[in-house]
């Protein structure tokens, strides 16, 4: 009874304090909502790697789907939707196959190193205190974990067993040029580049601007018989 009398004595002074609280919370509301930019949504290159061959030119891209969120105390504002992967092959004539690869393992070059091993490509992923070392082999349309005792035995033959990270692109890059392949390009957000492959004799570029993008492939020859789209934003 006694706590009830308090509250009917303070009864004033608690609906100005929910009256006070209101007004602020509808104070904030209509500030966020003036303030805020419109939601814009927009498909970025994220990664590419292109890895050449005597006939042919294999290309590993990764876009990614970024929101602005409308919201000033939102952090980060800009966060990812969505990522596509896309693995492309060329050769002299053309476009020869693309594959998605979404479940595949990141082509990010922080994440994934894409290489050749007597004529099977490869990523090798991981290998930090985050993560676990593993290889990925190319299985005729997608990329397929190793077992442990075959990335074991792998690893233990390319001698990048127990080597610091910093060293183990390379020794992967001396592979690939042992079997005749080679990195020729490596980018995370990529922005204009143009790539030479002179063994096959193929152009790969960036078009457009920085949301309308088309990543593209032709001869290097000056009067080109055909052109590729490689990626472009959905």
């Amino acid at each position: 009874m006694g706590a009830i009398k308090l509250f009917g004595k303070h009864t004033k002074s608690v609906v100005s304090i929910i009256a006070v609280f209101t007004a602020i919370c509808a104070a904030l509301i209509a500030w966020r909502a003036r303030a805020a930019p419109r939601t814009d949504q927009w498909w970025a290159l994220a990664a590419l790697q292109v890895l050449e061959g005597p006939d042919e030119v294999w290309v590993f891209t990764r876009a990614e789907k970024h929101v602005r969120v409308p919201d000033r105390l939102a952090s980060p504002n800009i966060r990812t939707l969505a990522t596509r992967q896309v693995v492309v092959v060329l050769d002299r004539d053309g476009l020869r196959d693309s594959f998605e690869c979404a479940n595949a393992p990141s082509f990010n070059t922080h994440i994934g190193t894409v290489f050749d091993y007597r004529g099977q490509h490869y990523i090798y992923t991981g290998g930090s205190m985050a993560s676990e070392a593993r290889l990925f082999v190319w299985a005729g349309r997608r990329f397929q974990q190793l077992g442990e005792a075959d990335a074991g035995k792998l690893m233990n033959t390319l001698g990048i067993r127990n080597v610091v990270r910093r060293e183990i692109k390379g020794s992967l890059d001396r592979s690939s040029s042992r079997e005749r392949w080679h990195r020729v390009f490596a980018d995370n957000l990529p922005g204009d580049f143009d790539v030479s492959c002179a063994q096959v004799g193929i152009r790969i570029w960036r078009g457009g601007g920085s949301r309308q993008w088309t990543v593209l492939a032709a001869p290097i020859a000056h009067d080109p018989n055909w052109v590729a789209t490689i990626l472009r934003p959905e």
